[in-house]
């Protein structure tokens, strides 16, 4: 399953200068077909106002919107009192309120509830001052005012959710449920990210947890999950919160860290597995192996580095119990990162 990359509301945030590029052009356009090539000035002043808040918003996001929605009902109060398309199709309050609805919902892809209520009243006193208030225009005015409020309202109650769901299921695909650690996609994505960061210092540490299928056959699958806990519990409070932690499949976890880190985390493992004896489990054990990011020239192969070395360190400690390995259902692929 391919996980969204961006959330709605950062979608919309995205497409809507390039969407709102096509109003003054539709505008001339109309105007011309109207025989007349009025509100030239009005659309440069647009377009040249959408092009400054995609600029603001690219180096400082949403401080060019904040601008947007502060100039807009100046320019919408120009653009509806002057000859040709606005004052034709647009006229006065009318036409001013139809568009502060549509400013509003440009408001909540951007700000909270709190946001579209301070923007959409600050529109309602532009048009206030900028109109000829008979108590018919009043009236026009809050009809508008509370249609407005209530599309910024719940539009931005949706997107709100709508990105909360969009986390909640991120994290929870990179979660490994019975640890609570990051599971395999979570590590890929961080060994990635480390490799960037720390090109010639990364360390990466294939953890093995040993004696669980003795555990497993017996004192049952729950005694063999509870050892798997504790042995996370135990790394988790033990590690430096500079590594990283991960589960990857089965009994196996991985750390990474730069070298520097390595005999803390060695150090760490010793303690968690002290941990998971104390707790009854005295045949529980963990064999390690650790590979550089100095050794090979990609993230994918320090994986397969370090596995193999895992192994060594296994059959090292235990040659009677030591087998052929057998790869998991997670690594029935070759152990890539594409």
């Amino acid at each position: 399953m391919s996980l969204p990359t961006r959330s709605p509301r950062h979608q919309l945030q995205r497409a809507l200068c390039p969407l709102l590029t096509a109003l003054p052009l539709a505008t001339l356009l109309l105007g011309l077909v109207g025989g007349a090539a009025t509100n030239v000035a009005q659309a440069g002043a647009f377009l040249a106002l959408l092009g400054l808040t995609a600029l603001l918003n690219h180096r400082w996001c949403g401080w060019g919107s904040a601008l947007f929605l502060l100039v807009m009902p100046l320019w919408l109060v120009w653009f509806v009192q002057a000859p040709g398309f606005g004052a034709t199709f647009l006229p006065g309050v009318t036409g001013y309120g139809a568009v502060l609805i549509l400013l509003s919902a440009f408001c909540a892809v951007w700000f909270p509830v709190r946001g579209v209520a301070v923007f959409v009243l600050y529109g309602a006193a532009v048009a206030a001052l900028g109109f000829p208030r008979s108590p018919l225009d009043w009236l026009g005015m809050v009809w508008f005012l509370l249609v407005a409020l209530l599309v910024g309202f719940a539009l931005a109650w949706l997107l709100g959710c709508a990105d909360q769901m969009v986390r909640q299921l991120g994290s929870a695909a990179r979660r490994d449920p019975l640890t609570g650690l990051g599971n395999r996609r979570a590590f890929e994505e961080a060994l990635r990210a480390a490799w960037t960061r720390h090109p010639g210092t990364l360390a990466l540490a294939l953890i093995d947890v040993d004696g669980l299928k003795t555990v497993n056959d017996e004192r049952g699958h729950a005694a063999g999950d509870q050892v798997l806990q504790l042995f996370a519990q135990g790394l988790q409070t033990h590690l430096p919160a500079t590594h990283g932690l991960y589960r990857i499949g089965g009994d196996e976890y991985v750390a990474l860290c730069t070298r520097r880190g390595v005999d803390a985390l060695h150090r760490a493992i010793e303690a968690a597995t002290a941990q998971v004896r104390q707790q009854g489990f005295p045949l529980v054990g963990a064999s390690v192996g650790v590979a550089c990011s100095t050794e090979t020239a990609a993230p994918e192969t320090l994986l397969t580095l370090a596995d193999g070395r895992m192994y060594r360190d296994k059959h090292r400690k235990y040659p009677a119990r030591s087998r052929p390995r057998t790869r998991g259902p997670w690594e029935e692929q070759a152990a890539t990162l594409g």
